[in-house]
């Protein structure tokens, strides 16, 4: 549990892989006590849903909650910048590559 969220067991799939943050979560609704509940440092990943495995087959495929806490960051990924030489292309990478050779 972190600050009332917690780790659900359906998330145990999606450790130790790399997912896209989707967006920031800032509120949700506590289902049980029907009150809007506002979040901080809260997110949802791209293609990660509840399998509704813990509750009895939900159909709901709602996007699991994730606390920043709970994730690792990832340097970005190099854009490949494509530069022309003449009349073929190449990524940055590649012309490096061939200055360097």
């Amino acid at each position: 549990r972190n600050q009332g969220l917690t780790f659900e067991p359906d998330m145990a799939d999606f450790t130790r892989r790399t997912f896209e943050v989707d967006r920031p979560i800032t509120r949700m609704i506590h289902e049980q006590s029907a009150k809007m509940v506002h979040l901080t440092s809260t997110v949802a990943l791209k293609g990660v849903t509840c399998k509704g495995l813990c509750s009895k087959n939900c159909p709901r495929s709602n996007p699991l909650f994730w606390r920043e806490a709970w994730l690792d960051r990832v340097a970005p990924a190099q854009p490949q910048i494509q530069i022309k030489t003449g009349t073929t292309t190449c990524s940055s990478h590649q012309q490096s590559e061939a200055a360097r050779a």
